[in-house]
């Protein structure tokens, strides 16, 4: 699958034109990327540059309501620090004036037809890394300032029954990773990334699994918290239906390297196999095998998603049991974990749990949902139209609105899916502690871009790779500002990338709803 989008993509960027005059063939390009937006419409931009003789040369890739096209760049001009083009923007006429500052380029986007339609656009220079280090360390290290440890944990919780299965006597039992701020030295052995790898064999093929067998991460073993007292605030991580939680290692270690414990949970029967630590394998079982019941109309399946996203709440909650636990007993992380200051963080139905965990237990301060959508809604209302007094932070990628034709094989009319919309939004002010929405246009982000997996593709092209480590760093500067704020009491960075125009993420608008900061 992975090799099969690579290659797609690899095709639509080819898909470019090329105006100006000029050897492009010999030229350097420099890639850009960011958005531009107008009172019309918004969306992903990118900008391919070669500065040839006797002019430079434009590729031009613009998706407006995260639609991409490859529009023909017209009246090219070049000179120095400035840059202008016009271009056809659905059926308009527009002429982009901009001007380089440092790495970024920005401007305004101006109608040529007299309609009035104008606004701005921003992008930011795309880092390419040579490829012989992307292959030598397929992940990004992470960017706090302490090196990160890894552990796992076996916990069953003996008073809730396993929804999964159908026999009542089943307990939940989770698979957790502990990924802690530590004190190692260099010289410490780093973990396996995927310890469980070879009991995905059959799922994943032989070619991906001796990959991902052979990686590392960037955590240490057999390692300790940092020397001290101090007590480090909770994340507790959950991923997306079907994933493993370990594909979401980059950015779970990069917390970690700024201060935070992150308890990342492996929910049983989600991902195809899963392995505990005493060697057990457990696989995702057959619908007809399963505890939940089988929908039976087109309301069913959301209301059943809902209850699981409930259930993957619940497992929160515990590991947060667990953790204080720990904390209270005589182990490495006696008395060193901030058990009155903790978040919940997950991607796609993850996400929705972390931002519902809130509604159902107090001691959440704050949830961020990454990509997790069901009817236009980022959590799941437990009370009405209350969406808790704890701050939540939304974070996902444009997405289309869907037309007509496609709301018709749904199912749904253009009112009730309209209503979806606008419910989101209510629920989303009905966040008393405040509430934001982050989009990011990229043009061809992904739903898995927010974990490793397309960083697990040995062939991917040098330009497609550098787009995908852009969006997980986005992922990561957003999460941790977050954090920051509402287990730390810092908005200073949650602020700058909301409102700041000099943000180093131009390709994502903010949606706020009341205020998360102290005024």
């Amino acid at each position: 699958m992975l090799k099969r989008l690579n290659n797609c993509a690899r095709r639509l960027f080819a898909v470019t034109f090329v105006i100006a005059a000029g050897n492009a063939d010999a030229a350097e390009w420099s890639t850009w990327q960011g958005a531009f937006q107008t009172t019309a419409t918004w969306g992903a931009m990118e900008l391919q540059i070669a500065d040839g003789e006797p002019t430079a040369t434009v590729r031009l890739r613009l998706a407006p309501d995260a639609r991409p096209s490859e529009p023909e760049v017209r009246e090219l001009r070049r000179a120095g620090q400035r840059i202008s083009f016009a271009t056809t923007l659905q059926s308009t006429q527009y002429r982009f004036d901009g001007t380089l500052r440092g790495r970024r380029w920005s401007g305004t986007v101006v109608a040529a037809d007299g309609a009035g339609d104008r606004g701005t656009w921003t992008v930011s220079h795309l880092d390419v890394e040579d490829p012989r280090s992307s292959a030598r360390e397929p992940l990004p290290a992470p960017t706090g300032r302490y090196r990160t440890g890894r552990i796992a944990f076996d916990w069953v919780d003996e008073n809730r029954p396993e929804l999964e299965t159908p026999a009542t006597d089943d307990r939940r039992e989770l698979l957790v990773y502990v990924f802690f701020p530590s004190a190692a030295t260099s010289g410490a052995q780093r973990v396996a990334y995927m310890p469980e790898a070879n009991a995905m064999r059959d799922v994943w093929k032989e070619d991906l699994t001796r990959r991902l067998t052979g990686m590392r991460a960037h955590s240490r073993e057999t390692v300790a918290l940092p020397g001290g007292r101090e007590r480090f605030p909770i994340v507790i991580f959950a991923p997306g239906g079907g994933q493993k939680a370990l594909a979401y290692t980059t950015l779970l270690e990069d917390l970690a390297s700024h201060g935070y414990v992150v308890a990342a949970i492996e929910p049983p029967y989600n991902a195809p196999a899963m392995q505990f630590p005493d060697g057990r394998v457990i696989r995702r079982l057959p619908p007809a095998e399963r505890g939940w019941e089988e929908p039976k109309s087109r309301d069913d399946a959301p209301r059943i998603y809902e209850q699981m996203v409930v259930h993957w709440a619940r497992d929160m909650s515990f590991v947060l049991d667990k953790l204080s636990d720990l904390n209270a007993g005589a182990g490495p992380f006696s008395r060193r974990l901030a058990i009155d200051r903790v978040g919940a963080l997950g991607h796609s139905r993850g996400g929705q749990a972390a931002g519902t965990v809130r509604l159902l237990d107090s001691r959440f301060r704050g949830g961020v949902n990454l990509d997790g959508n069901i009817r236009g809604r980022g959590f799941q209302p437990i009370a009405g139209l209350d969406g808790g007094r704890q701050p939540f932070r939304w974070v996902v990628k444009q997405s289309l609105s869907l037309p007509n034709e496609e709301l018709a094989r749904m199912e749904l009319s253009r009112p009730v899916y309209e209503e979806f919309l606008a419910e989101g939004d209510r629920l989303m002010r009905s966040v008393r502690g405040g509430s934001a929405t982050v989009t990011i246009a990229r043009i061809g982000i992904d739903h898995m871009d927010f974990s490793d997996i397309p960083l697990w593709e040995a062939s991917l092209a040098p330009d497609l790779r550098a787009g995908k480590l852009r969006t997980a760093s986005a992922a990561r500067r957003y999460v941790l500002a977050f954090f920051r704020g509402c287990l730390q009491g810092r908005w200073s960075d949650f602020r700058s990338l909301v409102v700041d125009p000099g943000t180093p993420f131009p390709e994502a608008s903010t949606r706020q709803f009341g205020t998360m900061w102290p005024p």
